[in-house]
């Protein structure tokens, strides 16, 4: 899907443009070039957000998917087998 802005911006083009700014956003924060001027404390912390990790997910599904409710539960998919795979992992340590 790609955004006209000759018919107006519609609400699913609003969204699809925001979810791919903030994936870009979010990597030019994970990314050890793009993010020297960022103070290490302020990465750790966004780092461990459940909140910015639900955003970019929901972002990045968004910007594949285009739906909204697909979206939704591929980000309470994601949490759950995150949650499985850390228990899954930490009972051989």
């Amino acid at each position: 899907m790609s955004v006209n802005l000759e018919d107006g911006i519609d609400f699913e083009e609003a969204l699809l443009l925001l979810s791919q700014t903030m994936i870009v956003v979010m990597i030019g924060f994970i990314n050890p070039w793009l993010n020297v001027s960022v103070p290490k404390d302020v990465r750790i912390r966004m780092q461990k957000s459940p909140l910015l990790g639900a955003i970019f997910v929901f972002a990045l599904a968004f910007s594949y998917t285009r739906s909204i409710a697909h979206s939704l539960l591929i980000v309470f998919l994601y949490f759950y087998m995150k949650t499985m795979f850390i228990k899954l992992y930490s009972r051989g340590t």
